[in-house]
């Protein structure tokens, strides 16, 4: 029987914390355990976690109205 869905929300209000390097551990575990992980990478432009998972990531502006409608 397939796993039930998981969402995992890692966020901080302030930067170099380690929230892109939870994120991967996470990732690379989810994908370990045979597990279908997507991402959405909300620190555009740059997109850390999209450099790392670029077909697992989507990349989002939340400064934007279509970013946040995309969300």
């Amino acid at each position: 029987m397939p796993a039930p869905p998981t969402i995992y929300i890692i966020c901080s209000d302030r930067g170099r914390n380690g929230k892109t390097l939870l994120a991967r551990v996470l990732t690379d575990h989810l994908l370990i355990a045979e597990r279908d992980p997507f991402c959405f990478d909300l620190a555009a432009p740059e997109g850390a976690l999209r450099s790392f998972f670029p077909g697992r990531t989507a990349l989002i502006d939340i400064a934007d109205d279509k970013g946040r409608a995309k969300l």
